[in-house]
């Protein structure tokens, strides 16, 4: 009898962890649509102190634009701390914790970048900053998915013959999405004194880029639908990759019309539009954050189908032959 041991329920992480996550993630997106609009309207430089507030004037509005952006980002900074801080105490699994620590690191370069941004005024940086921003999302998306009760119910699944191409297939198409928004910077922060050669190389490595992953992602769709139909999880997450990614292509497009016009080849040969384009109107601002914006979106998306994809591999299976239980 006095041998016997007690033996103690195991400690659950409770919701926390998921909640975090998901305050991470929202307030991250709240950021990127802030400071679409805040590059949208030019109002990045509009005053250097972080807590001064805006006074009037004609450019008030942006002023309080950009106040907004930089108060987010100090809620993006609080929520990944207390993120990583609920992660390693409450959350026993390592590579949760180091995920964590990853989103905090984002979001210290983010930061970082941003500020340099405004004191120096380099395109350059801006860029590095635009594309910084959707990884962050990214790395918020995949705390959400491993911190969620549905991942952790699932333990160690069993092999999937379809498994295989699908992690690979989803990997590319994530690598594809990321290229497809460092393009897309490159446009939305051109150099002054580039050359415009360069412009047009950016702008059709775009549309190439975006119609082969356009074909991709339904071909992902169709993958899932016949092959994996019974995984509920990966239909519907395919399923919003989609139609995220219809919505970003037609967002583009509104966004060229409405800060380039209609081509001519469409005005000659399909119909002839009457439309004066409006810099910094409410249709041009409107159209591009929201591109930026869904263009993030289905980059996070996309992480997480290939994060599920790899859920579908049992893990002893991997080489080497030791499961990883760090789930």
């Amino acid at each position: 009898m006095g041998n016997r041991k007690t033996i103690r329920p195991k400690k659950t992480a409770g919701p926390w962890p998921h909640r975090l996550a998901w305050t991470l993630a929202c307030a991250v997106a709240a950021m990127i649509v802030s400071g679409g609009l805040v590059t949208s309207y030019d109002a990045g430089m509009d005053f250097a102190g972080w807590f001064r507030l805006p006074r009037g004037g004609p450019t008030f509005a942006e002023q309080c634009l950009n106040y907004t952006h930089r108060a987010l980002a100090d809620v993006v900074l609080l929520a990944a701390i207390a993120a990583v801080a609920v992660s390693w105490r409450l959350d026993g699994r390592k590579a949760t914790g180091r995920l964590a620590v990853a989103a905090l690191l984002a979001v210290i370069a983010q930061g970082l970048l941003c500020g340099t941004r405004m004191i120096l005024d380099e395109p350059m940086i801006a860029n590095a900053a635009a594309c910084t921003a959707p990884l962050l999302l990214a790395l918020a998306a995949a705390l959400v998915t491993v911190t969620s009760p549905a991942w952790q119910q699932r333990g160690a699944a069993g092999r999937h013959p379809a498994a295989r191409p699908l992690q690979r297939w989803s990997a590319a198409t994530t690598l594809g999405l990321y290229l497809l928004i460092v393009l897309g910077a490159q446009l939305r922060h051109p150099w002054p004194e580039a050359w415009y050669g360069w412009y047009l190389l950016w702008i059709w490595s775009k549309v190439i880029l975006a119609s082969v992953i356009a074909v991709g992602v339904v071909g992902l769709l169709v993958y899932v639908l016949r092959r994996l139909g019974d995984e509920p999880v990966l239909v519907r997450r395919a399923e919003l990759l989609a139609g995220l990614l219809a919505m970003q292509i037609i967002l583009g497009i509104a966004a060229w019309v409405t800060s380039f016009g209609w081509p001519a080849w469409f005005r000659n040969c399909v119909y002839t539009f009457d439309y004066t384009i409006a810099a910094k109107g409410p249709l041009q601002v409107l159209s591009t954050t929201a591109h930026v914006a869904f263009g993030s979106l289905s980059l996070a998306v996309s992480v997480v189908v290939t994060l599920w994809a790899f859920r579908l591999i049992e893990p002893n299976t991997a080489r080497g032959g030791k499961p990883d239980k760090s789930g």
